[in-house]
């Protein structure tokens, strides 16, 4: 997802207004459950861009957790 890539080229810029967008979205999409925000999709939203606690809670479902440690355990293997 394109807020994991190059942070440092554009989350000084409009990292406020990203976190604004996405906060503003996230509980319509997790109330909803578009097809397109599946447990993969939800995974690809980072911490810092879901400011209220609540919301990132429900983000995080159990499937969502074992999404993101499957993926911190391989880029353990490619030095990040």
């Amino acid at each position: 997802m394109i807020l994991a890539c190059n942070e440092h080229k554009w989350k000084s810029f409009v990292g406020d207004e990203v976190k604004a967008w996405v906060g503003g979205r996230l509980e319509v999409w997790i109330d909803k459950k578009p097809e397109r925000f599946a447990d993969y999709r939800k995974s690809t939203i980072p911490d810092w861009a879901v400011y209220d606690k609540e919301l990132l809670k429900k983000l995080r479902s159990k499937k969502v957790e074992e999404i993101l440690s499957k993926r911190k355990c391989s880029s353990a293997f490619i030095g990040k």
